[in-house]
């Protein structure tokens, strides 16, 4: 089966659409990453060492959950975890797994069906 971890994650979390670009380096440090209010990503343009680096805040400033927890951004922030985890049974779906296209079907049929055994 299919979860859909995209848009639970959106819920919490920036776009990183036209941020990170196919040569970007991205990346987390456990005792970096955190700074007051702010969940930070190194993005680095290579790996040369004088290339561009940059952080970015991934936090959404109105993530799902912080009106109902806290009037404080900061109190919101250190409920954060419980959030995340008491929403994950109202909030992450299941997928519909996409299947086989219908003329992939027939194709694959029509090549490996005398190759299989009788039913």
């Amino acid at each position: 089966f299919f979860i859909g971890w995209g848009a639970f994650l959106d819920l919490f979390y920036r776009e990183l659409t036209g941020l990170v670009k196919q040569n970007h380096i991205f990346s987390m440090d456990a005792q970096t990453c955190r700074q007051e209010n702010k969940l930070l990503m190194d993005i680095r343009d290579s790996a040369i060492p004088t290339s561009t680096h940059f952080r970015y805040n991934m936090m959404k400033q109105t993530f799902y959950g912080r009106k109902d927890t806290a009037k404080k951004f900061s109190d919101a922030i250190n409920l954060r975890y419980q959030i995340i985890r008491s929403s994950i049974h109202s909030k992450l779906s299941t997928l519909k797994a996409p299947g086989i296209n219908p003329y992939t079907q027939v194709e694959l049929h029509e090549r490996f069906g005398p190759c299989l055994p009788p039913r």
